[in-house]
Formats: structure tokens, C-alpha cells, sequence
């Protein structure tokens, strides 16, 4: 399982902080990826998704919760 989460202006700078996050196979949560994002609209959600399909090397999750 793979969760998406973004908090949402809630820091001094008015980014928004992404998490990304998921259950490896020995049943423990993992983090792989924090971003602040400038910009809280879909080119934003995609550059975080974007890079981190790139540090995976194209292996996509094979289930998304996004909150």
C-alpha cells in the first residue's frame, strides 16, 4: 500500500509539505519521499509524483490512498 499525504498551508511559508508512504513486505511503514511543494495545483502533485516514479525507476505501487 502506497498513502499520498499533503498538509496543507499550515507552516510560516505557505507550502504544503508531501508525504509519501507505504507498507513494505515486512509489514512496516516505510517513507519514501517528502517534498515541499510552492505551488498546491496538479503540476505541483505531479512533480513530486514525477521524480519519485524516476527514483523507482519507473516501478509504479501497485495501490494508492490519497487523503
Amino acid at each position: 500500500m502506497f498513502v499520498f499525504y499533503s498538509t496543507y498551508n499550515t507552516n510560516d511559508y505557505e507550502y504544503s509539505l508531501v508525504v509519501l508512504y507505504g507498507v513494505i513486505n515486512h509489514f512496516s511503514t516505510y517513507i519514501f519521499d517528502c517534498a515541499l511543494v510552492a505551488r498546491e495545483d496538479e503540476d505541483g502533485y505531479d512533480w513530486v509524483l514525477s521524480v519519485f516514479l524516476d527514483a523507482m525507476e519507473g516501478k509504479k505501487p501497485c495501490s494508492l490512498v490519497i487523503d
